[in-house]
């Protein structure tokens, strides 16, 4: 009974080219980039999370602000 639950909560995506299914995953599953390549049409599908990772945003967010700190006293 539970995989007719977890099956009914994945969502389908498909190929932008022709809607082959490509996969299929939870909602929010993709923590970064995938590239994936249509077995139907030979389409490269580049897909992006939905909303962007915390963990890694706030990781550029440091970086940036340790760089800006050693630039400021020559602008």
């Amino acid at each position: 009974m539970t995989a007719k639950v977890f099956s009914a909560s994945r969502e389908a995506v498909r190929c932008a080219s022709c809607s082959a299914l490509l996969f299929k995953s939870e909602p929010g599953a993709l923590a970064g980039v995938v590239e994936i390549k249509c077995r139907r049409c030979s389409a490269l599908n580049v897909l992006r999370p939905s909303s962007p990772n915390p963990i890694a945003s706030r990781a550029a967010e440091e970086r940036n602000e340790h760089h800006g700190s050693r630039f400021r006293g020559s602008a």
